[in-house]
């Protein structure tokens, strides 16, 4: 097998962490930062500001549901760039109206196309980290750092923005889509770089499902514990301190998650 150089792998695997980074920094935790603007300007309750999430959470799911069959049928570079557009779609949109259902469902096709960027991404990645053993850790932890540099770089941002002018969120969803449609271009050209992986044959697939039960078991606890701490922290910030902490609070965050990849 031929080895990369490795700043060639690592550039492929930035561009690659653009998905994540749109899909999950923005698309799905940046809404964390809208929020507190969100519920002044449209006099929501927490029920209905929890909700959003909970469509967001719902739509993740279902995408995770639906990525392999997706991946299969599409391939994984389509699937990656195609819920990555999609996903840049539903963030623009986002700032076009204020109707309550209608931001909902953007929420809820944000999740399914995150989900689908998330995994179709990864395996992406996995593939181009094949390339080179020796440094396929770093690859992967770059691709999956993505996600933070997202958080990192809305946070700069955003708090800024809205606390200036709170009535603006519909721009700071446009601003996010924007940044997003950038992202594309950059992992558009990265996603191009790495050889189509071969789809699993079937069958080839061995284990029982009931080995994953623990680990199912631990992500829901998980899940069920940081979705609503990601949802409602920055209202609790914003209320307690004040916008600068906020950028603090979310940029500290973000670098965070990055060396955690």
């Amino acid at each position: 097998m031929r080895r990369e150089q490795p700043a060639s792998l690592l550039r492929l695997a930035l561009g690659l962490a653009l998905g994540p980074a749109v899909a999950l920094g923005f698309a799905r935790f940046a809404y964390a930062l809208v929020l507190p603007a969100m519920r002044e300007d449209l006099h929501w309750s927490y029920a209905q500001a929890g909700g959003m999430n909970t469509a967001n959470a719902v739509g993740y799911l279902l995408g995770s549901l639906l990525a392999n069959p997706a991946m299969l049928r599409l391939g994984y570079r389509a699937t990656f760039l195609g819920s990555l557009a999609l996903t840049a779609l539903a963030l623009l949109f986002s700032g076009v109206g204020d109707n309550y259902f209608g931001l909902m469902a953007l929420r809820l096709l944000a999740g399914v196309s995150g989900a689908l960027v998330f995994v179709s991404g990864g395996a992406l990645a996995a593939h181009l980290a094949s390339r080179d053993p020796t440094r396929s850790a770093l690859v992967l932890g770059v691709y999956f750092g993505g996600v933070g540099l997202g958080i990192l770089a809305s946070g700069v941002f955003l708090p800024v923005l809205l606390e200036v002018h709170p009535s603006s969120w519909p721009w700071a969803w446009m601003a996010l889509g924007l940044i997003s449609v950038a992202g594309f271009g950059v992992a558009y050209w990265a996603a191009r770089g790495v050889k189509e992986p071969r789809p699993a044959l079937a069958g080839s697939q061995s284990g029982s499902i009931t080995a994953l039960v623990p680990t199912a078991v631990a992500y829901f606890l998980f899940a069920l514990g940081y979705i609503v701490y990601m949802t409602f922290v920055i209202a609790l910030v914003r209320a307690e301190l004040g916008t600068w902490q906020v950028t603090l609070f979310w940029s500290v965050l973000g670098v965070a998650v990055v060396g955690g990849g």
